[in-house]
């Protein structure tokens, strides 16, 4: 079997021609229509809108001279065997993995673990504070069931506090996690005291909770923003 037979063996191997993607479409190397055979066609890996071309003009691209395994019409590359086609024909498709101190993950997870801390200990303390407000203002009455449920959520935000920091320890993955569920949980959590508040209609407490939850809410944004990580990605294709 000769180098052309193996090369159009490779590309055949390739993503199954489909018919109805044919429909007046032409090979961008010849300009000629791609109505043929089946096994004369080869689709390339790149599933562009002109992703299907004639297995002999591809064949002719990559012997044409270098870096020519790629796709005509988005410039897609795709990877063909150094043992077909001369490896300095090809562009190489390598993954590369960026140069990363020993001490990196050490010194993200220290910077984690203060925005965790802080996080969650601003966060404690602003819903032991929504507790207390909400409770003080009906000492000597019943509370409306729309201030009961919200002082049991931020009852049960205190508890997944320490759940959260307990579960995350030295763990990048785990505290990004931490970090996520707990400011999702929190935002909701503010969209039920606004609307619990809007329900009793007090607006002493209303102020109170507001600000109480604004004031925390600005300093551990703040705190991120000025302590920010940078996490790098650990793979780059190209």
């Amino acid at each position: 079997m000769d180098n052309d037979e193996i090369i159009k063996t490779h590309l055949q191997s390739f993503k199954t021609v489909d018919r109805d993607f044919l429909k007046d479409k032409d090979c961008l190397i010849c300009l000629e229509s791609v109505d043929l055979e089946m096994d004369q066609l080869v689709a390339l890996p790149c599933n562009c809108a002109n992703s299907t071309y004639h297995i002999t003009c591809i064949i002719q691209l990559l012997k044409s001279g270098e870096n020519k395994n790629f796709c005509p019409h988005c410039k897609s590359v795709y990877q063909m065997p150094a043992s077909i086609v001369p490896i300095e024909h090809l562009i190489l498709v390598v993954p590369i993995v960026p140069h990363v101190p020993q001490e990196h993950d050490g010194f993200i997870i220290r910077k984690l673990t203060c925005a965790l801390l802080f996080h969650f200990l601003t966060n404690s303390m602003m819903n032991i504070i929504n507790i207390c407000v909400s409770t003080g203002f009906y000492d000597n009455k019943k509370q409306p069931p729309e201030l009961q449920a919200i002082v049991l959520f931020c009852f049960f935000k205190l508890l997944l506090n320490y759940i959260f920091v307990f579960y995350s320890k030295h763990d990048i993955a785990k505290m990004e996690r931490a970090l996520l569920c707990s400011y999702s949980f929190q935002s909701v959590l503010f969209g039920g005291i606004i609307y619990s508040l809007i329900k009793i209609k007090n607006d002493k407490l209303t102020v109170l909770l507001i600000i109480n939850n604004v004031l925390f809410g600005i300093g551990d944004l703040i705190f991120r923003i000025l302590g920010g990580y940078y996490i790098p990605d650990r793979i780059h294709v190209v």
